[in-house]
């Protein structure tokens, strides 16, 4: 309810991360010491480079120069978890990073949680992470989708998400007019005469008249 609620007044691009800090926040125990820390990249570990050559430092050589850093910065900020995956397994990674929809694949001996697997991704295949995370967090709050279902101004005035004293703002992109369907239901609610449309530069203002 809150998610939903709260998800419909923000934009595409920002409700994923909304939804990963209403889980982190309602749902900690999905996460283990300094995981969050190290996801949000609050926690900097203490690493020797990262680009090519000498600085890719112990980075495994199928290991992408541009990943090894934070490869290197995951075995420094979070040991137990890279212990735990064995990240050092040649045979087993290169195989699952290879892997067009690696996300599914996650080598089951492993026995990684969700968000350490959301840990790995983002430092070995950060272009398969945005799904991933998003997998996580519909499961974690038993949502279908991180974006709410459409909500049309009937179905706000039939649940009593507003009254007479509340005004509703409506978020919109350009094209699109809510004017129409506003009017249509104030001819079924109060009738059309009691309807009134007011045009000021670029906001309207409606209101009903009992």
């Amino acid at each position: 309810m809150v998610y939903n609620n709260v998800s419909r007044s923000l934009f595409k691009a920002d409700r994923m991360m909304f939804a990963m800090h209403v889980v982190h926040s309602m749902f900690s125990k999905q996460f283990k010491e300094n995981e969050w820390e190290h996801f949000t990249r609050t926690l900097m570990g203490d690493i020797k480079g990262g680009g090519g050559g000498e600085k890719r430092g112990h980075a495994p050589k199928w290991i992408d120069s541009e990943r090894a850093g934070d490869f290197l910065m995951l075995r420094s900020n979070l040991p137990e978890l890279f212990q735990k995956a064995s990240l050092d397994d040649d045979s087993t990674w290169r195989r699952w990073s290879e892997a067009n929809e690696c996300e599914k694949e996650f080598p089951g001996d492993k026995r990684l949680t969700l968000f350490q697997q959301i840990l790995v991704l983002q430092a070995l295949r950060p272009d398969r992470l945005q799904t991933a995370m998003r997998d996580f967090a519909c499961k974690i709050l038993n949502l279908k989708d991180i974006s709410p279902a459409t909500s049309n101004i009937r179905v706000i005035y039939e649940r009593d998400e507003t009254t007479a004293a509340e005004p509703i703002l409506f978020i919109v992109s350009p094209g699109s007019d809510p004017s129409e369907e506003l009017r249509e239901l104030a001819e079924t609610v109060v009738g059309k005469q009691c309807y009134h449309e007011v045009n000021y530069l670029c906001f309207f203002f409606f209101f009903f008249s009992l």
